[in-house]
């Protein structure tokens, strides 16, 4: 009977890559902001972050090993989708893991670099390529940064559907349910999205969002 491979040796580095948490990494110097504020005057600040590039590899990379690490030779049927099923939880996990866990209080972090790279590391990286630039596109076009995650659950799958039909539709389906995970926490839980950015020197220690609630 058909039964798990599992390669430790690609399995264990991407369960690291993707499970921990970026919180972890938050320390003064860096703060957050309110997705739906203006980012006129802080764009340098967030893409100098150098944590943004590495949530995008390590979300990308732990995808591929992940994806890479798991098979059940010889399956079929619904076997051969236990491989598929254990990914999609994990991938799953991962933007739980990155989105909940926030350096301030009722809030969630947007975890857009990450949800990128899990979806470039995935089943079908040129669907994805072709999904972000389009939604990308359509948020900053309507100038709200939070439509980034239900438009790329959205266009995902489509993308998927043109470059590889049902069975690529198929795989796409956790990768468009990580996209719109953190979207979805925001709203069922009332909770802010936030994004990462480095402070300047001079920057009190007290970030700007909770100046801005105490006020």
């Amino acid at each position: 009977m058909p039964h798990l491979t599992i390669e430790w040796l690609k399995f264990l580095p991407s369960l690291v890559l993707l499970l921990t948490p970026v919180r972890i990494f938050h320390g003064d110097s860096v703060h957050v902001r309110a997705i739906s504020r203006g980012w006129d005057r802080h764009w340098a600040q967030v893409l100098t972050l150098t944590l943004h590039g590495l949530d995008l590899t390590r979300a990308a990379l732990g995808s591929w090993l992940l994806i890479d690490s798991l098979s059940v030779p010889g399956a079929h049927g619904v076997a051969a989708q236990v491989p598929f099923l254990a990914q999609g939880a994990i991938r799953l996990a991962a933007v739980l893991l990155q989105t909940v866990p926030c350096k301030e209080r009722d809030c969630v972090n947007a975890p857009f670099a990450f949800v990128i790279g899990l979806l470039l590391g995935g089943h079908s990286p040129l669907a994805a390529v072709f999904a972000i630039v389009l939604t990308v596109t359509l948020a900053s076009g309507a100038r709200t940064p939070a439509a980034f995650f239900p438009l790329l659950a959205l266009s995902f799958p489509a993308a998927s559907f043109l470059f590889g039909k049902v069975p690529l539709l198929q795989k796409s389906a956790f990768g468009a349910g990580a996209a719109l995970l953190p979207w979805l926490w925001a709203l069922l839980f009332s909770r802010e999205l936030v994004v990462s950015y480095r402070a300047r020197p001079s920057v009190q220690s007290r970030s700007p969002l909770t100046a801005a609630k105490s006020r």
